[in-house]
């Protein structure tokens, strides 16, 4: 008697990819109810620590943010406006005063075990902001250190996003330099 192996490997490849669509249907959802302009899920990492840098104690501070994080793209005004070929530069200040966010390009979001406020920044490349901001470095500013993926907000403020697997850390490093580059 032959037993067929072939089988089995193939409804396991199988069941592991219908878990991973529905794991991302189930994300893309969840992030749907925090944030409504999402239009596409970039990426998943299962585990993330958020921490904050203390500038008095010039050093990090682990945050209470913990748990899943995700990048995606967003709709937004610069949709709206066609090509980037005439792009109209807006100030940070505008930026961040900016009715729902509806200015940034992508977003990221650590949907938070820990309590029930979650952590999330949104993302605009240097490309949409004035000269007089890049001038003064109030863009977005984003780094790699040996742990930590540093993003320094439109508010100066810099956070640290630990995440556990380096392959996964730096891909995500990569996947936000895009995203800040702006290179769609």
């Amino acid at each position: 008697m032959t037993i067929n192996n072939n089988t089995s490997s193939a409804e396991g490849a199988d069941s592991s990819q219908t878990i991973e669509i529905y794991k991302q249907a189930l994300t893309f959802n969840v992030i749907a109810k925090y944030d409504p302009l999402i239009s596409q899920l970039l990426h998943i990492s299962s585990y993330c620590v958020i921490y904050q840098y203390d500038e008095e104690a010039e050093d990090w501070v682990k945050s209470s943010y913990m748990g899943p994080v995700s990048v995606y793209a967003r709709r937004s005004v610069w949709d709206k406006n066609g090509k980037d070929d005439n792009i109209t530069r807006v100030r940070v200040d505008n930026v961040l005063a900016a009715k729902q966010g509806d200015l940034y390009r992508f977003g990221l979001i650590v949907l938070n075990r820990s309590q029930p406020e979650n952590f999330s920044l949104g993302f605009l490349g240097d490309k949409y902001l004035s000269q007089e901001d890049l001038d003064e470095d109030r863009g977005l500013l984003i780094e790699k250190s040996d742990q930590l993926i540093i993003v320094r907000d439109f508010n100066g403020k810099a956070f640290g996003l630990w995440i556990f697997d380096e392959k996964d850390r730096d891909y995500l490093y990569q996947l936000l330099m895009y995203c800040t580059d702006q290179l769609v």
